[in-house]
């Protein structure tokens, strides 16, 4: 009986050692799955700010385009009463 004892710590400290393995995995398994999901928010908030800031560039563009031609137009008439 004393003989069969060391083999059943053995096999206890083994299975230990395995536990800790699979437990380590899982836990690894999920953190890598919280790191992916985060990491798609974090994309998709990424896209959505650049396709605003996108917008305003154009917005702003139109808008000094605007400018320039209502400048040219003042321009032109001050030209125009300076001349006569």
């Amino acid at each position: 009986m004393d003989i069969s004892q060391p083999r059943r710590i053995r096999y206890a400290r083994q299975f230990r050692r395995i536990s800790l393995g699979i437990i380590l995995a899982i836990e690894a398994v999920f953190i890598t799955g919280f790191l992916l999901i985060s990491q798609s928010h974090q994309a998709a908030y990424s896209e959505k700010r650049a396709e605003l800031d996108y917008e305003v560039n154009i917005r702003t563009y139109r808008k000094v385009l605007e400018l320039e031609k209502n400048l040219n137009q003042l321009l032109q008439y001050t030209n125009e009463r300076a001349t006569k």
